[in-house]
This record gives C-alpha cells, sequence and structure tokens, in this order.
C-alpha cells in the first residue's frame, strides 16, 4: 500500500477544511467584514512572519464570507495578488481586470481604462469585490501606495458608495510605507497579528495534513514530535508542511510504508549535513565515540537519553579498544557535540541531570562518516 494516498495536503500552498490555532484572528476578520454585509466597505492588513498563516487565513475566511454574503442577497467577488510577482500598478490593476475578463492584453490599456472595467463589472453583478495584496510591501517599497489608494478610494472614481475592500498582508507594520492619503483608509485598530506557531501547535497541523494526505498507520509519533521541534524553531509552518512532505517521499522511495525519524533526519538535513561532516572533523577520538554512541541509540528512535547513550559508550569502547571516561568528563563531550551542532539536548528530570538528546543530522549518514573517522 502507497505511503502517500492524496500529495495535495502536503502542499503549503492547500487550503485545508480548518486552520488550527487560527480560529481568533479568523473570527476577528468575520467581527471586521460584517460591515460589508450592511453596504459598506472594510479594509484589513494582517502581519506576521513568514509561515505563520496570514495568507491562509485570508483565503479562507474569504471562500466562507463569500458563501455566506451571497446567501444573504449579497455576490461578493474576491481577487488575489501576489505582490511579489506583481509589484506594479499596471500589474495589480491587470490581475483584477483579469478576475471579470480572463482574455484582457496586458498591454495597450491604461489603468484608468482598467478600474473601468473593474466599475462596469462590479455595477453589472451589483457586487462588492475584496482585492487580497499578499505580501504587500513589495508593491509598496516598488511602486508606492498610489493603486492602493485608488482601490481603497474607487467611490471618488465611481461616485458610488466604496464596493471594494482591501485585506493586505505583510511581514511586517506597511502602515509606515503609504502615503498619508492612504493611510487615512486603514485604521490602527483593523490590524491583525500572526504570531509564530509553537511547537504544540505545528504539531497539530502536522497531525491534521497527515491525516488528509497519508495512509493510516502511516507516520509515528516520534516523528511528528521531531518535525514540530525543528520547524517551531521558527514558528515556521510552510517549513513543517515541508518537511513532512520530504520526510513521505524519502520513505516511500526507499520502499517503506511509515515515515520514521530517520526518514524526517534525511529530509531536513539536505543543507545540514554539510556542516555535519565539518564538525565531525573538528573532534577527538573520545568525542567521536560518544557521538556514535548517540547516532547508534537514535538510529531507531527519534531521541535517547543521557543515560542510554552513556551505557553504549562503553560498549562502544569496548569495541574500539578504548578505555571509557568518567561520568563528569562524558558530560564534557556531550556539551561539546551540542556546541557543535551535532546533536541537541533536553532537560527532561528536574530532581536528576537526566537529558534528552536528538539530533536533526540524518543518523545513518552521520555514522557511516564517524565510523570511517575512527578506522583511520
Amino acid at each position: 500500500m502507497a505511503l502517500i494516498k492524496d500529495p495535495r495536503p502536503l502542499s503549503y500552498d492547500y487550503l485545508p477544511p480548518a486552520l488550527p490555532h487560527r480560529e481568533i484572528q479568523l473570527e476577528e476578520m468575520k467581527r471586521l467584514f460584517q460591515k460589508v454585509k450592511e453596504g459598506y466597505a472594510q479594509n484589513v492588513l494582517l502581519k506576521g512572519r513568514v509561515g505563520t498563516g496570514k495568507s491562509a487565513s485570508a483565503r479562507l475566511f474569504c471562500e466562507s464570507f463569500v458563501k455566506e454574503a451571497s446567501s444573504g442577497g449579497r455576490p461578493v467577488l474576491v481577487s488575489y495578488v501576489n505582490c511579489r510577482s506583481k509589484s506594479s500598478s499596471h500589474s495589480v490593476l491587470l490581475s483584477i481586470a483579469r478576475e471579470f475578463s480572463k482574455d484582457f492584453p496586458a498591454v495597450g490599456f491604461s489603468e484608468d481604462y482598467m478600474m473601468e472595467t473593474m466599475k462596469t463589472h462590479l455595477d453589472k453583478r451589483q457586487a462588492h469585490l475584496i482585492v487580497i495584496l499578499d505580501e504587500m510591501d513589495y508593491l509598496l517599497r516598488r511602486a508606492g501606495s498610489d493603486v492602493v489608494y485608488k482601490l481603497t478610494r474607487f467611490s471618488e472614481y465611481t461616485g458610488k458608495p466604496q464596493n471594494i475592500s482591501v485585506i493586505g498582508i505583510s511581514q511586517q507594520d506597511v502602515i509606515y510605507l503609504m502615503d498619508e492619503a492612504t493611510r487615512s483608509t486603514f485604521k490602527r485598530s483593523n490590524v491583525i497579528s500572526f504570531q509564530p506557531y509553537t511547537a504544540d501547535e505545528i504539531r497539530d497541523i502536522i497531525k491534521q495534513r497527515a491525516e488528509l494526505a497519508l495512509n493510516p498507520g502511516s507516520i509515528t509519533s516520534d516523528s511528528i514530535e521531531l518535525m514540530a521541534e525543528i520547524s517551531s524553531r521558527d514558528g515556521d509552518a510552510r517549513y513543517a508542511i515541508e518537511l513532512l512532505e520530504r520526510a513521505a517521499l524519502v520513505a516511500q522511495a526507499n520502499g517503506y510504508d511509515q515515515i520514521r525519524a530517520e526518514h524526517v533526519r534525511k529530509a531536513a538535513s539536505e543543507n545540514s549535513i554539510i556542516s555535519g561532516e565539518e564538525s565531525v572533523e573538528n573532534l577527538g577520538k573520545q568525542e567521536l565515540l560518544v557521538l556514535l554512541s548517540a547516532l547508534r541509540k537514535l538510529n531507531a528512535d527519534a531521541y535517547a537519553t543521557t543515560g542510554e547513550v552513556e551505557e553504549e559508550y562503553k560498549v562502544v569502547c569496548e569495541e574500539y579498544g578504548e578505555k571509557a571516561r568518567g561520568h563528569t568528563q562524558f558530560w564534557k563531550y556531550l556539551n561539546t557535540l551540542e556546541l557543535e551542532g551535532l546533536i541537541s539536548t533536553e532537560l527532561v528530570s528536574k530532581k536528576g541531570r537526566t537529558k534528552r538528546i536528538g539530533t536533526d543530522l540524518p543518523v545513518e549518514d552521520m555514522t557511516s562518516l564517524v565510523e570511517k573517522r575512527l578506522g583511520i
């Protein structure tokens, strides 16, 4: 049986039926856009780092709002514009015009003509338009705020009530990038913040995507835990979903029907293996023996305790004809390995000194590398 049942949820662009831990932001958008149902426009800014769910929240909200508003008798249309690829006033308006006329020519028509096209179609449908300007800061830096002003003051062009709303999305506060006239169309109270996801929140996101994309039983709890730990360092759900996809492909390509911790490490190691090799070159023999002990314990599981690794260290030392160092020295070796970025440790027992040991590096590859170094 194939590991992946539906590859679509493994893409960050996929819009799931619900967004874990973004309920507050979605409710706030719903509250702010209530006035659109009453015949008014609304402008909102979504602010937060990469991978915090801003774009997905805007898209999911609009999908729901279109259905809700239309059932109430007011057609609502949505135009999504990625301002990283469309960072001029002309390209933004052209993208919106093509929502109404797919074959609208790319050249030969002025911005005023495109505005007229938008007016004609909105009047004909008696509709309200929500424009999502994703990565809005790119547009403002490269083209200024003229097109944003035109959209948020569309009523001045048409002479009718404002029937265009704007959702701006950015990694930072873009208010200061607007001129004063444009800035006045956005209220400070209409800025919705998206904080980086915590490890627990990313764990829930991974579980959701795994349930949607993979066959039952296709991923271990250890693997989910490891993905969440790696991704939560930046609070980036985009990376977490990408990591899940890569780990699934690694497992499937190697004939496994289940994603295991080592597949996650391999998926995460595309850039880290080089730095791992360089770090290994700096280690002394005893440090290499401790590292090999940790890698052997991590071969089957995502984590191992310091006690388990220390016991394995004694076995490895005997195997290589070396005398195992004492407990205090062993801890110093562990600290060195952590400083080199080869392992990570987390305190799991406050009464004692027990730590949980893990690594982002591919264990099989690193084991071969260390064994080669020890054989020299």
